[in-house]
């Protein structure tokens, strides 16, 4: 990593050292095309190693489990999570929009905090619910995922994709779902 840092400020250098020496010398105050071109490649070659580093200094994790929750009111659930990312989780569904094939699709927002209190963070994602033939219950699935965009603690600048599918009785008020997917986070000491 020192190489590049030094690399860039060779190269943010030799861009000021020659136009305090142009300057200097050349009233029109201005590098050639072809010096312009050379150090602007090397500026954003550095760039490029420098931004290449920096996203191999995350750990990718396949995770997976379950989640368990219940409907405290038509529009929230809250419960656990086993497995990998286990802890506390929570839904709210931010609509509802029957399809004409029969199924439905819940639009939702996800609260997840972990264990050890690190918060995950995920973008709304729609979950597709399929009838079953037994009134109340569904087969549900995350077929598109949910995105991981961040959290705190181990989780801050964790990106990824977690897929669930399982089952809702809307009779019982419960929700039992298996999840999978990849979650990216930084690397930490011991990582």
């Amino acid at each position: 990593m020192n190489r590049v840092i030094q690399d860039w400020l060779a190269a943010v250098e030799e861009v000021q050292g020659r136009t305090k020496s142009e300057l200097q010398q050349d009233p029109s105050h201005g590098l050639t095309s072809r010096k312009r071109e050379n150090t602007m490649r090397k500026l954003i070659l550095v760039a490029v190693l420098i931004w290449s580093m920096h996203a191999q200094g995350s750990t990718c994790h396949q995770v997976g489990g379950t989640i368990s929750t219940n409907f405290t009111n038509s529009n929230t659930t809250l419960g656990s999570a086993t497995g990998d990312l286990r802890g506390g989780v929570g839904v709210d569904v931010l609509s509802v929009n029957p399809n004409p094939n029969g199924t439905v699709t819940f639009h939702n927002e996800h609260h997840w905090v972990t264990e050890s209190g690190d918060a995950i963070w995920l973008a709304p994602a729609n979950a597709v619910a399929f009838p079953t033939g037994i009134s109340g219950l569904f087969a549900v699935s995350y077929s598109d995922g949910v995105a991981v965009t961040g959290g705190t603690g181990r989780y801050a600048h964790a990106r990824g994709k977690i897929y669930a599918w399982g089952a809702v009785d809307t009779g019982k008020n419960e929700v039992v779902l298996r999840y999978e997917g990849s979650v990216c986070v930084a690397e930490q000491d011991g990582d």
